[in-house]
């Protein structure tokens, strides 16, 4: 277990520091897990209180998460380069998550991927990568402008809303 002993900290973390099946525990405040390394696996580690995954180098960043380790009204923070979220399961829902220098969206799983966005985080993101599964980007507004994103093995694009829905690509 780690845990945060103050009020809003920064637990700077390599991956060697993540024991499978452990935890990461925050407190009061805004508790930030800071990546240590360019890849940083929370698949086998549980959250709790952790509001922000951050990139503690300049270089590119790889996070590689669950759904359960996007904490609602939580952020990803990404660094210089072009830091990458990767979907630990068959869902990466970033609706309730602030996106900063985060540029790629990627699934993780050889399965079909389901990617959920906000618009306002399609400015911000540059590609949305799927697998060889049948993946789908689903996006909450009835009006996408995909113009300037790059889609890789995304399958489908599908409106997040019951409103009729229009794909500028």
């Amino acid at each position: 277990i780690l845990q945060a002993s103050v009020f809003g900290s920064n637990l700077i973390v390599n991956q060697a520091d993540l024991v499978s099946g452990g935890s990461v525990l925050g407190d009061i405040g805004v508790d930030a897990l800071i990546a240590g390394d360019t890849a940083l696996d929370l698949r086998s580690t549980t959250l709790s209180g952790v509001e922000a995954l951050q990139a503690g180098l300049s270089t590119a960043t790889t996070f590689t998460v669950d759904q359960a380790d996007l904490m609602s009204g939580g952020s990803v923070i990404g660094g210089a380069g072009n830091d990458t979220l990767k979907a630990g399961g068959s869902t990466l829902n970033v609706t309730s998550t602030t996106l900063s220098s985060v540029e790629i969206l990627r699934a993780g799983l050889s399965t079909a991927t389901v990617f959920t966005v906000n618009p306002d985080q399609l400015a911000t993101i540059g590609s949305v990568m799927g697998s060889s599964g049948a993946d789908t980007l689903t996006i909450n507004d009835p009006v996408a402008d995909l113009s300037g994103i790059v889609l890789s093995s995304v399958e489908t694009l599908k409106a997040g809303t019951t409103n009729d829905t229009s794909f500028y690509v």
